[in-house]
């Protein structure tokens, strides 16, 4: 008998609404295409193809130097293939953000092309990285050197922070699972599982769409996380300014190319 069948027959009551609810989270059930149109208010603010070695000089590297470098095929960020360091304090140079030299304002949506070289590792996204007034972290602040987890999570920086590549040994590897939260307030928006771990190699297309306080993160044109902000959780004003970042950390070896920032005006920046 399947793990369903042992479950309906010891159940006493059951609720098919909630384990529908369950496989769509948990076992990446019904998932639905990304419905987003780019219409009207929508300007393209950077567009990069990633195969031209000028083109590292609109990233800001901070952490490990040696990580990203352009290729043919694309932006890689290799980091060494080592247990993370998990000291908090201490520096850390294995793993690396890439800021986009950019900073956009308003609905944001996000697209990219990536391919995942090595099975394990982890890569993350920041997006509307700000300071907590909204300055830019680069232009305002002391420039960050260390590779450090803190940056997305325990400093002072604001951000959206969807984990799209996890195959940490903290996290099921039997899964292709999605996280995101608002930092630094650590408030998590949304989890959830693509479905089964795809194998090292292949091509993905990742897409960020967001829409005032309605955030939406897609995989191959299928919705993975699918969040609501709201700024009276007392976690901070709906973020609509900020950089891009691309986090890796160590034992990650990851080829981005094709990278297209779009923005909207929004009446209230909120903050």
């Amino acid at each position: 008998a399947t793990a369903d069948e042992h479950f309906r027959a010891a159940a006493v009551d059951i609720d098919e609404d909630e384990l529908a609810e369950l496989r769509h989270v948990y076992d990446g059930e019904s998932r639905v295409t990304l419905d987003f149109d780019l219409g009207s208010g929508w300007a393209q603010s950077l567009a990069l193809s990633l195969d031209e070695p000028d083109q590292l000089a609109d990233f800001y590297i901070q952490g490990g130097l040696d990580a990203p470098s352009i290729s043919d095929a694309g932006l890689r960020i290799r980091t060494p293939n080592r247990p993370p360091a998990h000291n908090f304090g201490i520096p850390d140079h294995d793993a690396v953000y890439l800021w986009t030299q950019q900073q956009f304002e308003g609905d944001l949506y996000v697209r990219f092309d990536f391919r995942s070289d090595l099975a394990g590792g982890l890569a993350l996204l920041m997006l509307q990285a700000s300071g907590m007034h909204g300055e830019s972290p680069l232009s305002d602040h002391r420039l960050r050197t260390a590779g450090n987890m803190e940056s997305v999570a325990w400093q002072d920086i604001r951000n959206y922070h969807w984990e799209f590549l996890r195959e940490m040994n903290d996290v099921r590897n039997d899964v292709a699972s999605h996280a995101m939260l608002k930092n630094p307030w650590r408030r998590p928006l949304g989890f959830g599982v693509e479905g089964p771990l795809r194998p090292a190699g292949e091509w993905r297309t990742l897409e960020f769409a967001q829409d005032g306080g309605h955030l939406r993160g897609a995989i191959d044109g299928v919705v993975v996380l699918d969040a609501v902000d709201d700024p009276g959780t007392s976690a901070g004003p709906v973020l609509s300014r900020g950089h891009v970042v691309i986090r890796c950390m160590s034992r990650t070896d990851l080829l981005v190319r094709d990278l297209e920032i779009w923005t909207r005006p929004v009446f209230d920046a909120g903050g």
